[in-house]
């Protein structure tokens, strides 16, 4: 495992990628510290390029920002990002500027991930390639969350290949992505007997996309779905964009919030919230009432005005079918505690099953 404890400038030295192919992937844990590595330059013929070439699924890349990156990759078939070139594995909490050009699969913070998560990252760099291209990853089949792209990309197109350009992604597939947005234009040179295919998000999207924005050059968020949503500053504001990514990252229990500061929103990671605290007397402590409101307004009203009580069972149903959504995440306890505190009161029991 690595860890930063400073600062790094790079300006003016040779790097080679860590992690160069499967044999060398990087299958331990690299925590910047949120810490700046400055002027990373990379010029190369090899297949697997950015800060780390090949990410293996143990590896885990976070916290740090590259800053003023040259990235630029030859090699025909190569994978090339800011921060991982060819990734199975965990990327969060990364940002990336500069440049990143190259061939088949090129993204401002991932060139290609296969499998596992990205969360959390941005990058204002532009990115250039030939095949797919994107702000964020060139091609995607792990989940994507609260991700976004500020640069322009450029999908240099190949003469005989199919083609895909997008802010975020540029080939969209496997898990979901879940609260992203892009900014920045996706433009195109060069023509092809394949298929090409260039959105605002997604040049092409084969997976569930949930709460994502764009405000580009291009009208659709990407070709094969046109449900995603362009901010056009009338009836949808970056205010109304940054509140549904925010009630969805909620939903899905993700600590990640966007924040509005002046045109564009930023992300911030928030704390988990602390383990619940009941004393003695069974009493709840504040966060945790806050935390589940809702639940307790829905409950005390509806009995409130409903000619008829709510059954035991049908509450029990109600109950359990939400302590299965929250299994595991820090809200759960929290949520019982609310529903000890409920007024007028439930009478239940919870097994360690439930």
């Amino acid at each position: 495992n690595i860890t930063l404890d400073t600062d790094i400038d790079l300006t003016g030295k040779d790097w080679t990628p860590i992690g160069t192919d499967y044999d060398n992937s990087y299958k331990g844990t690299f925590d910047g510290g949120g810490h700046t590595i400055t002027g990373l330059t990379v010029t190369t013929n090899d297949q697997f390029v950015g800060l780390f070439g090949y990410l293996n699924r143990a590896g885990m890349v976070k916290n740090v920002v590259m800053e003023g990156v040259l990235i630029t990759s030859n090699h025909m078939f190569g994978c090339t990002g800011g921060v991982v070139g060819y990734s199975w594995g965990t990327i969060e909490n990364c940002s990336v500027s500069g440049s990143v050009s190259g061939t088949d699969c090129v993204g401002g913070v991932v060139g290609s991930q296969k499998a596992g998560s990205i969360i959390g990252c941005s990058s204002s760099a532009t990115v250039k390639g030939k095949h797919y291209v994107g702000g964020v990853a060139g091609e995607k089949w792990g989940t994507m969350t609260a991700c976004y792209a500020i640069g322009n990309v450029t999908l240099e197109i190949a003469s005989q290949k199919n083609n895909f350009g997008g802010g975020v992604v540029g080939l969209n597939g496997g898990s979901r992505v879940l609260a992203c947005y892009a900014t920045g234009n996706v433009t195109s040179t060069g023509s092809s007997t394949g298929n090409v295919h260039i959105g605002g998000l997604f040049g092409d999207s084969y997976t569930t996309v949930t709460a994502c924005y764009w405000k580009n050059n291009q009208e659709r968020g990407y070709k094969t779905a046109p449900e995603s949503t362009k901010v056009d500053g009338t009836y949808v504001t970056w205010q109304n964009a940054v509140d549904a990514m925010n009630t969805a990252l909620q939903n899905a229990g993700s600590k990640w919030r966007y924040e509005l500061k002046g045109a564009l929103s930023t992300l911030k990671k928030q704390k988990v919230p602390p383990a619940t605290n009941i004393n003695r007397q069974g009493s709840i402590c504040h966060d945790e009432k806050v935390a589940y409101r809702p639940f307790l307004h829905y409950y005390t009203s509806f009995q409130s005005t409903s000619p008829f009580p709510i059954s035991s069972s049908s509450m029990a149903r109600a109950i359990t079918l939400r302590l299965s959504a929250l299994k595991g995440s820090a809200y759960c306890l929290a949520f019982i505690c609310s529903v000890a505190a409920s007024t007028p009161p439930l009478l239940l029991s919870f097994n360690s099953s439930t």
